[in-house]
């Protein structure tokens, strides 16, 4: 796909707590896009650097910038308010004088200044600017999107075009079953504590990545040291992750089939908590057409929707968009809107 001359050597950024996220527009208008692991929470002192590894990734270096992020959220920030305004400060270090635009829930896109001086209307604003995007391309339906990434999922009504969500900060989200604190990987699985028959100890012994290796339904990976235990995430690691969730030891001689019903109640847990909230925004409806399941943890929401009756058409994010641009969907969604506003 290439993008009239006004993108070109543009770069979107989804500036995210484990994730710097980025879709590029070369100079010839064709896109590019890249995920770049940064734990925010850990290394807040070198976000300049990581942004800097960011441009120097570009076939070119980039002409104007569009962010969104979800960073603000960190723990290393006291507020919202300091975390939006520590990475604004970081974009603005390594722009330095090319033009940057932020996306706002309230008024599209907004230059430095306007973000800093309304911080809540930029914190947490990339699922907005993806439903925005997502709603123009389906104008005349009316769609619920489930975008599920390492640490939560969106649960996005998007009726004829229009982002028609109850609340737009995460606290009246989190209300109103918008967003679910659970995610295809990075979420420990005590999260799913008091969701399942059983106990599960309160101890960060494995995450939802667990979960996914041993579903199949994520590639393991034989060189990684960020699992809990500092293992890998291959299949032998991760099944003994989760049997000490239950108190239990992988025997030598295990057999993947012999815990089949330790993973299914974990699998129960899980799906189980994305459709109450699935459940309860398509009831404020009264009828919905497509479901567009998108983000680095679709595999959890496709679990969902496999265990249920489904009387609309269900969609895949990387169909419509392929698998590179969907893993980076918002800063994608930030190119789209940018295209939409200097055609006006």
């Amino acid at each position: 796909m290439k993008l009239e001359s006004a993108l070109h050597q543009t770069l979107a950024l989804d500036i995210g707590g484990a994730n710097i996220k980025a879709c590029y527009t070369d100079h010839t208008g064709v896109l590019h896009a890249f995920s770049q692991p940064f734990l925010l929470s850990h290394h807040v002192d070198e976000l300049v650097e990581a942004l800097n590894g960011v441009v120097q990734r570009c076939p070119q270096v980039p002409q104007q910038w569009l962010v969104t992020m979800t960073g603000e959220l960190c723990d290393c920030f006291e507020n919202r308010k300091q975390g939006v305004h520590a990475i604004l400060d970081a974009v603005s270090t390594v722009a330095g004088q090319v033009p940057v635009r932020i996306w706002s829930t309230t008024d599209g896109f907004v230059d430095m200044q306007y973000a800093r001086e309304n911080s809540l209307a930029i914190a947490s604003a990339n699922w907005h600017a993806l439903a925005s995007c997502l709603g123009r391309l389906h104008a005349d339906q009316r769609l619920i999107l489930i975008d599920t990434g390492s640490t939560t999922t969106d649960i996005i009504p998007v009726i004829h075009g229009h982002v028609a969500t109850q609340g737009k900060t995460d606290a009246a989200r989190l209300v109103h079953h918008e967003l679910v604190y659970l995610g295809g990987s990075l979420t420990p699985l005590m999260a799913l504590s008091g969701h399942m028959q059983g106990q599960l100890m309160n101890e960060f012994f494995a995450t939802m990545h667990d979960l996914a290796v041993v579903m199949g339904a994520c590639p393991q990976e034989l060189d990684s040291v960020d699992s809990p235990d500092g293992m890998p995430y291959d299949l032998p690691s991760s099944l003994r992750r989760i049997l000490r969730m239950f108190g239990e030891d992988l025997n030598v001689d295990w057999q993947l089939a012999d815990h089949a019903q330790v993973i299914e109640s974990l699998l129960d847990a899980a799906t189980g908590m994305i459709q109450f909230a699935f459940n309860h925004v398509v009831n404020r409806h009264q009828s919905i057409d497509v479901v567009l399941i998108g983000g680095s943890g679709s595999w959890l929401p496709c679990q969902m929707l496999g265990r249920m009756e489904n009387p609309f058409a269900v969609r895949m994010l990387q169909t419509l968009w392929g698998e590179g641009m969907s893993t980076c969907a918002c800063a994608r969604a930030l190119i789209a809107l940018a295209c939409e506003t200097n055609g006006k």
